[in-house]
């Protein structure tokens, strides 16, 4: 009798926990866009619809960083597990709000061709990007983990810009994505890479642009050196104005010469002051 008592009361606690729960996240729709929102810490996620709506996000997509419900405000922080997954969207905007893109959150968005990472976010989850339509791609500031195969079989990637904070880029993070020509990684230190992070990247054809005074670090880092083209960052010059010949004293080649004009590819420019700059010459 007491065991029976025991086994009601503990059931109906589990039932009184799990109605609590339940009350402090809702499932809502606002302005076209499905969130999970979550009243202990006033935040937002953003959520796939419900399969048995029919419903799916197509288009363009602006997530707000907030939205108000129930006259209180919620800042949108997260774009949830497989909240786009195989939707039919052309772009997304991401407010700096969200900190995290969780898992397969884009995948199979083929419609995707071009996004820009925000800064503010710190983590990009596994899959997150998986067999997505992406051509370029700029991950913000703030992103220190790239998970594992966050952007595995994009295979019409060429462009990728990495930012500066990033510490770790997981296991086959970029598998299959074979038409990437220019990757830039703005991180002073080669972030550490997971089992085949970057193999499958052509690193004959593949232009790898670090910081500037970083280059040596990077042909020295695992998975980095592989790349048969690593560069600094420089500033670009398509032709020199005779405004700025009057103030260059003369243009040295890499290998030590002096030249009258600039070389194609990479010189060494002495300004009349006697300052030196490294620019390119295309």
């Amino acid at each position: 009798m007491k065991h029976c008592c025991k086994s009601a009361l503990f059931a109906i606690l589990m039932s009184m926990i799990a109605t609590q729960a339940s009350a402090l996240y809702e499932y809502e729709e606002i302005n076209g866009i499905c969130y999970s929102i979550s009243f202990a810490d006033m935040t937002a996620e953003v959520s796939a619809f419900d399969a048995i709506s029919g419903k799916y996000y197509s288009g363009n997509i602006v997530i707000p960083d907030s939205i108000v419900f129930e006259g209180k405000t919620f800042i949108v922080n997260s774009i949830g597990p497989s909240a786009f997954s195989g939707d039919h969207i052309e772009s997304v905007s991401i407010p700096e709000t969200v900190t995290q893109i969780e898992e397969q959150a884009f995948s199979f968005c083929v419609d995707l061709t071009s996004i820009t990472i925000p800064n503010g976010v710190t983590y990009i989850g596994f899959y997150a990007f998986e067999c997505s339509g992406l051509v370029s791609l700029t991950i913000g500031d703030d992103v220190t983990l790239i998970d594992n195969k966050a952007f595995s079989s994009c295979n019409r990637l060429t462009t990728v810009t990495i930012g500066e904070k990033v510490k770790k880029i997981g296991k086959k993070a970029f598998e299959e994505c074979r038409a990437i020509t220019q990757l830039t990684c703005k991180a002073t230190t080669p972030p550490s890479c997971e089992t085949d992070a970057l193999s499958d990247i052509n690193k004959d054809k593949c232009r790898l642009i670090v910081p500037k005074d970083c280059s040596f670090a990077y042909q020295h880092a695992i998975q980095w050196m592989d790349f048969n083209h690593i560069s600094e960052e420089y500033t670009a010059i398509q032709n020199v104005s005779m405004d700025h010949q009057d103030s260059i004293d003369m243009f040295i080649n890499l290998n030590g010469f002096r030249t009258q004009s600039p070389q194609k590819g990479i010189n060494i420019v002495r300004i009349a002051d006697g300052a030196t700059r490294k620019v390119v010459q295309r």
